[in-house]
């Protein structure tokens, strides 16, 4: 009897042995499969992490189309000012744009030289466009220069957006001179854009400036520094003068083609809400070559009269570009919203 109980003793502690080695084998392969399988999921993860940081933010859609820039003949060449206007009163700066590919045909309308146009199509030395005003027409093709643009659009945010500054004359060009000859318009031009440039960055946009100092810069080159850098919005500043000193005062935001109107409206907007010792001139149309000449939204601003005492007096102080740069950073962000 106890020959028996102690045989089956040492059956009962061998099958438990047997059954502990067999759950200490099991859960070891459980573990590095559980292990590996851990493993595998955090180098996966990791690899997946590492593409995603390391790719390439895809770029931002933008729909290509083919603008007309209409230039001059040699009997058609557009005379310009200092300040960047044309000479409107000369018919020599005008293209005619016809009603069909026909210099006999009706004349429909007269374009300034430099003007953009939507391309549509050519035929028999002629270019078919449609131009700012909205009438479509041919003009000779020897006038025009046909090439491909980005067609920016206002569905960004400032922080994504290029902006280029453009601080008017410079160089031995100085502009508007107060009434002391103490003050040049390219200073105040510079100083200002300074201080905007500063403000747009500190909300995340990217900006250019066309000149950072005391230096000529041609009108072409201002305007080419803007489609160099494919600029969302082009801003050029001035201040202004009159020829009876002491008699005009304000600022004025300037645009030329049609849908640059909710652009200089934003900004007029925002300008007034924050500067508080000029009066609002308001929005206007004007023939600058330097916005009509950018195929890229543009604006044109004149800050205040140089030669107006009350106002130099602001326009020489940085508090004043402070007011300047809050409104445009304000006007610009209520832009983009849409």
């Amino acid at each position: 009897m106890k020959k028996n109980t102690r045989l089956l003793r040492l059956k009962f502690n061998l099958f438990v042995t047997i059954l502990c080695a067999a759950t200490i084998l099991l859960g070891y392969g459980f573990d590095r499969v559980f292990t590996a399988n851990a493993e595998s999921l955090l180098v996966t993860q990791a690899k997946t992490n590492d593409e995603e940081g390391t790719a390439e933010a895809e770029p931002v859609a933008t729909k290509e189309m083919v603008k007309l820039q209409l230039t001059a003949t040699e009997d058609s060449t557009a005379a310009s000012s200092d300040s960047g206007v044309d000479n409107t009163d000369d018919t020599a700066s005008y293209i005619s744009v016809y009603t069909e590919a026909d210099t006999a045909s009706v004349i429909v309308e007269q374009v300034f030289t430099g003007e953009w146009a939507e391309y549509i199509g050519q035929a028999d030395g002629f270019i078919h466009i449609k131009t700012n005003a909205g009438n479509e027409g041919y003009i000779l093709a020897e006038n025009g220069a046909v090439q491909s643009v980005s067609d920016k659009s206002s569905n960004i945010s400032l922080a994504d957006a290029v902006i280029v500054l453009d601080p008017g004359h410079g160089g031995n060009d100085a502009g508007a001179v107060s009434t002391n000859e103490q003050f040049y318009e390219k200073d105040l031009t510079l100083a200002t854009a300074e201080v905007i440039k500063t403000a747009l960055e500190e909300k995340g946009a990217t900006v250019y400036l066309t000149r950072s100092d005391d230096t000529f810069v041609s009108l072409d080159d201002r305007v080419q520094k803007g489609i160099d850098e494919n600029t969302d919005i082009f801003i050029s500043l001035h201040y202004d003068s009159f020829d009876t000193a002491n008699t005009m005062s304000g600022y004025t935001s300037y645009y030329y083609y049609e849908y640059e109107e909710a652009l200089a409206k934003d900004v007029n907007s925002g300008l007034t809400s924050s500067i508080n010792a000029l009066s609002n001139i308001g929005v206007r149309t004007e023939n600058f070559e330097v916005i009509r000449e950018t195929p890229y939204p543009s604006l044109l601003l004149e800050l205040g009269y140089i030669n107006t005492y009350s106002d130099l007096l602001s326009i020489t102080n940085e508090e004043y570009y402070d007011q300047v740069a809050s409104g445009i950073v304000a006007g610009l962000e209520k832009y983009f919203q849409g």
